[in-house]
């Protein structure tokens, strides 16, 4: 319980080989805190060949199923009541919730009983601190920890406590030695904003949607989008994030990205001419030994800064053995999907024409397109038309090809073509 009289979970998160743990203080356990968690894992250990989770509704909802699909990692849902088959992150959880938090003032006990005791304790405490002098005023007990702070303990938790104790699993190695030893390639999501589309939540419905000659009708908004004009009747798949219910990501049934569609009702009259005027222009696009450690430890420190004191041990001792054990480089491998691929188009499709140019070198190393608009979509065409491209210029079509100054060459070009 934190410094708000709210009551937070912590989710977890465990690599089976090497037992590296990540651990993440939420309001509520949801598919999207766990997707959340997901992320930092990602990015940290790289793309796993398979989940294992529970069967809880957090863990099995299509949203998280979604992004594990996207991702092309297996997703491997446990039969209810079995802890014993992940053995790895309850073990984890047992170990923490022994150590370190128990001596932290937001500790409201294992059970019931346990938190009558520490009820009584502090009963106790403000009892003794009351018996003080007339002019003394009694000190006021302090059972505040914020969620960043309770965030902070458990992330230097993992890294500087958990990952260097030595594991019967691993042979009485620890997590840090035994991911050290990792030689295979990792591979890795290299756009970032790629991921975060996939991991921006489906609308209701599993995200699917009937284009309308309005748009797109979901969560209350209309959203729209150049487009989208000539795909009324058409079957997508919506994309929207609730902090930013403004604009949509707009898929095909096929994965493939359509448009950033912008939610025109929740526009003034002015943003609302002003969208359409741009859009006609060009478009939108987570035991005993410990306990005796905690108890041993804590005889050697003051008692309310046991906690803090103990943190900072730990933190210097495995801040000696990284130093020891020296840098390591794991190889890695770029990992992609279709639907990956689609979340980059959909991540980049915002890219300004002169971002493809005078920061091109920035954006597609290696590659530096034609200055002038028309040479560019003509050298897009050209390069269309050929297959042995260099994945620079595989990279250049597939960024330039989705922005709006190319989207407005080829849609004047096909009318013409219509027009005769």
């Amino acid at each position: 319980m934190l410094d708000n009289g709210k009551r937070y979970a912590i989710v977890g998160v465990i690599n089976i080989f090497d037992r590296r743990l990540k651990l993440d203080v939420v309001e509520r356990s949801t598919a999207h805190a766990v997707a959340n968690l997901t992320r930092r894992a990602l990015l940290d250990w790289g793309i796993p060949e398979s989940a294992v989770t529970d069967n809880g509704k957090d863990f099995v909802a299509s949203y998280l199923q979604q992004v594990f699909a996207d991702l092309g990692i297996f997703h491997d849902i446990l039969p209810p009541f079995r802890p014993d088959l992940k053995p790895g992150i309850e073990r984890a959880f047992r170990s923490f919730s022994h150590h370190i938090i128990t001596l932290l003032p937001c500790y409201v006990g294992h059970n019931v009983a346990a938190r009558q005791q520490i009820r009584e304790r502090e009963t106790f405490a403000k009892r003794l601190m009351s018996g003080r002098k007339k002019d003394e005023k009694p000190e006021e007990l302090s059972m505040a920890v914020t969620p960043e702070k309770l965030q902070q303990i458990c992330d230097e938790w993992c890294e500087n406590v958990y990952a260097h104790r030595p594991h019967a699993g691993l042979k009485g190695r620890t997590p840090f030695e035994v991911s050290r030893s990792w030689i295979t390639p990792i591979g890795r999501v290299e756009d970032l904003r790629a991921l975060d589309i996939l991991l921006t939540p489906l609308a209701s419905r599993k995200g699917w949607r009937t284009v309308g000659k309005k748009g797109v009708r979901c969560h209350e908004g209309t959203f729209v989008a150049e487009e989208l004009g000539g795909m009324i009747g058409s079957r997508v798949q919506v994309r929207i994030n609730q902090a930013d219910p403004g604009y949509a990501y707009i898929f095909s049934e096929d994965g493939d990205f359509i448009a950033k569609a912008a939610n025109i009702d929740a526009m003034e009259s002015t943003e609302r001419k002003t969208l359409s005027d741009a859009t006609s222009r060009a478009g939108h696009s987570a035991a005993k030994a410990g306990g005796r450690e905690l108890r041993d430890m804590a005889k050697r420190t003051d008692a309310d800064k046991s906690a803090e004191q103990i943190m900072e041990y730990h933190a210097e001792r495995a801040e000696k053995i990284r130093q020891a054990a020296g840098p390591v480089q794991h190889r890695s491998v770029p990992h992609s999907t279709p639907e990956l691929q689609a979340a980059a188009d959909a991540a980049n499709a915002h890219i300004p024409a002169v971002a493809m140019t005078e920061q091109a070198r920035e954006i597609v190393p290696g590659f530096a397109p034609p200055a002038t608009a028309q040479e560019r979509y003509k050298l897009l065409v050209a390069l269309q038309a050929r297959e042995d491209l260099s994945e620079a210029e595989a990279q250049w079509v597939r960024l330039y090809g989705a922005c709006h100054e190319a989207v407005a060459f080829r849609e004047m070009y096909q009318m013409f073509a219509v027009n005769g």
